[in-house]
């Protein structure tokens, strides 16, 4: 998913929970994921790419359970907020990047017969299909679709199926099933922040959520 939509999902997703400093925090660890190094070689699961769903969500898991571990620290915030902006990353990338949309579209009557406003990202069925799985890059081969001249042309000519290219959903070029992956993305986003703001609460209460939240708090 491109940055900008990475921004939009958690600006409109958190506004209300994170202040503006807090939540720049979150942003930039989310964007970081996106770094050169990170996109190629040993982390695809940060993107839920080469179909390691598994890996991908342990991953999440990992995240999650670091921001609760951080919560006895002095100053937890920022490596808190740096921790559920890498996992943020991760679940857009999740309804960008696999089938779940396809999925979700085929057992709800298709876009003649829904709207992105009414799928359900945390179906949990779908979650668990047989068939989901996510795209994969190949190094040797998918980077010549983002050489400058060659790329155009050879996505007319050959788009890999089931590679990245052609099953991503990361802007709307891609057609109207990215706004479904958008609102998909958008409760996972509101999920997660949940799942972590109810363990802080149950680590260490008010004050150890009011930690993840507020760049400025003061104990």
């Amino acid at each position: 998913m491109e940055s900008r939509y990475h921004v939009q999902l958690l600006t409109e997703a958190l506004d209300a929970f994170f202040d503006s400093a807090a939540l720049e925090q979150v942003i930039a660890a989310n964007l970081g994921q996106d770094a050169l190094r990170y996109q190629l070689g040993a982390y695809p699961h940060y993107h839920f790419d080469n179909n390691q769903i598994a890996r991908s969500l342990a991953y999440v898991e990992q995240e999650q359970r670091q921001i609760v571990a951080l919560a006895s620290n002095a100053n937890p915030g920022p490596a808190q907020r740096a921790a559920f902006g890498r996992l943020s990353h991760t679940v857009h990338d999740f309804y960008a990047h696999s089938n779940y949309v396809d999925l979700w579209l085929e057992r709800n009557g298709g876009l003649a017969n829904s709207s992105a406003g009414q799928i359900d990202g945390l179906d949990g069925p779908l979650l668990n299909h047989p068939q989901l799985h996510t795209g994969s890059f190949w190094l040797w081969f998918d980077t010549l679709y983002y050489v400058p001249g060659v790329g155009p042309m050879l996505r007319k000519i050959y788009l890999r199926p089931g590679s990245h290219e052609a099953m991503n959903l990361d802007t709307p070029a891609q057609g109207p099933k990215f706004h479904y992956a958008m609102a998909a993305a958008h409760q996972r986003t509101l999920y997660e922040y949940h799942r972590a703001a109810n363990a802080l609460l149950a680590a260490g209460g008010e004050e150890a959520l009011a930690r993840f939240l507020k760049a400025a708090y003061a104990t």
